[in-house]
């Protein structure tokens, strides 16, 4: 957690004059907080506090940026990152979930899940207190609604990579858009059965699958590209 902290925190030194500084003095404040709490001699007895305030921290991270930052490229790059992972963290929970019989989880285990995506008051909301699997994979999955299913994820992915990718015309960042929007489309056109049935791990295995074609493309297009390949035509030419 540490060194995530402080791989944020450099990131964001990197691009001080493109974030408010609301969201850079947050984001001190929290790498402080983990840096003391990690050379605390009695960590397991503030361990549950601990982290209780660091998702506190994280929620409140999240509602900074999007209430003081411009809503531009940086905007929609940091919101396509955190989606994206927030959608492979949900994927890579319910293979495992799904991996095991409902008798080795459990009604247990499925609150469990609910409960690690901040989605037991509203799955309460929609569902009532149903607890069997298939209600609770469709929610997590095809709800079009809650903000950390996988169709809502999808969907933001689309939206976000949209936003970016319109300011480029290259190949590289249209095969982005091409992909954000197949994933989506494959999560708002899913039956339940396709996620629960006999199928529902390939179902899910094609998602992660999804998921990390998007990340490859996306560092292809925007991180790792050569300088060349960013020039204008006409000045590279002229300096061959």
């Amino acid at each position: 957690m540490l060194s995530a902290v402080f791989a944020a925190r450099e990131n964001a030194r990197q691009v001080r004059d493109q974030i408010t500084t609301e969201m850079w003095e947050r984001l001190n404040r929290l790498y402080f907080k983990v840096r003391e709490a990690s050379e605390a001699d009695n960590f397991g007895q503030i361990a549950f506090r601990f982290l209780d305030d660091a998702i506190g921290d994280l929620h409140a991270f999240k509602g900074i940026v999007s209430g003081t930052m411009s809503h531009g490229e940086g905007f929609h790059f940091l919101s396509l990152g955190r989606t994206l992972e927030r959608a492979q963290l949900l994927v890579r929970l319910l293979d495992l979930h799904l991996g095991h019989k409902d008798a080795e989880v459990g009604d247990y285990g499925w609150v469990q899940l609910l409960r690690m995506c901040c989605g037991l008051e509203p799955y309460l909301r929609v569902k009532t207190a149903d607890f069997r699997r298939e209600p609770i994979v469709d929610f997590l999955v095809l709800n079009a609604d809650f903000p950390r299913s996988l169709r809502f994820c999808a969907n933001n992915i689309a939206f976000h990579m949209d936003a970016v990718g319109a300011l480029a015309a290259d190949q590289a960042r249209r095969n982005c858009t091409r992909l954000a929007g197949q994933m989506a489309a494959r999560l708002n056109f899913a039956l339940l059965e396709d996620v629960t049935g006999r199928n529902g791990k390939s179902f899910i295995a094609q998602v992660a699958s999804d998921c990390v074609d998007i990340s490859e493309a996306i560092h292809a297009a925007f991180i790792s590209y050569s300088l060349a390949e960013r020039l204008p035509g006409a000045v590279y030419g002229a300096g061959r």
